[in-house]
């Protein structure tokens, strides 16, 4: 059993002749390229792709089930990119549009209140990506407040440091004036010309903390632009 990412990263499995997705991943590309996987030189058995779908056992609000939306929304990105070049990660607003369809509600950017910690932090991570950043997660211990660095691809000495707060209550949570200031400790600490700190939260920001944000230079992404997060990091780099 492998996660996406691993499995998807440097593998030969042409022994395995059947590819179950337990755990579906936001971007297409990455679930086919961990199923492509079983299909390297030397395999000679026929490969079985399988995807579980939980389904609600009430049939009028069965087709409406997580799972069978998200598989939807998959599908037609996969669709998109074998027709048309194009990004196919799934952008912010298009999470949004994920959780609104499931949980009812206007496609804000804002639905995305709905995603974990982790989740919400792979969405951050993904949407630098997609900006041009090369970026990769910090170690679990001794980030020193960091979660995320994000190099421009032109210069990797170049980039920022990204501190990822998640609310649970999405634009309720409040992010306070003493959690803005944690990312300083990050500098200094990463082979990076004067980082940009960066902090990125689906909730709101106290006033405070805007205000000690602009005095050391810190920039804040919030619920209200989040789905702008890599035009605001590449202007702050």
């Amino acid at each position: 059993m492998l996660a996406p990412k691993a499995a998807g990263f440097g593998l030969t499995l042409h022994a395995a002749n059947h590819v179950i997705h337990l755990n579906r991943w936001w971007n297409p590309a990455v679930e086919d390229q961990c199923t492509d996987r079983a299909y390297r030189i030397g395999q000679n058995s026929e490969v079985n792709v399988w995807l579980p779908i939980a389904t609600h056992p009430d049939p009028e609000i069965g087709e409406m089930s997580y799972d069978l939306v998200l598989d939807d929304m998959l599908s037609t990105k996969r669709k998109t990119s074998r027709d048309v070049i194009a990004p196919v990660q799934f952008d912010a607003e298009e999470m949004a549009n994920l959780h609104g369809r499931i949980f009812g509600g206007d496609a804000h950017a804002d639905d995305i209140s709905g995603m974990d910690w982790k989740r919400f932090e792979e969405l951050v991570i993904d949407q630098l990506i997609s900006a041009g950043f090369e970026t990769s997660r910090t170690p679990r211990t001794g980030d020193g407040g960091a979660d995320a660095i994000a190099k421009l691809k032109v210069d990797r000495t170049k980039g920022a440091i990204i501190q990822v707060k998640h609310r649970s209550k999405g634009k309720l949570g409040i992010v306070l004036e003493q959690e803005v200031l944690q990312i300083l400790q990050a500098r200094g600490r990463y082979d990076l010309k004067n980082p940009k700190p960066v902090l990125v939260t689906n909730g709101s920001v106290e006033p405070k903390g805007h205000e000690v944000a602009k005095l050391h230079g810190i920039t804040i992404v919030d619920y209200s632009n989040i789905h702008r997060i890599g035009a605001i990091v590449r202007a702050a780099c």
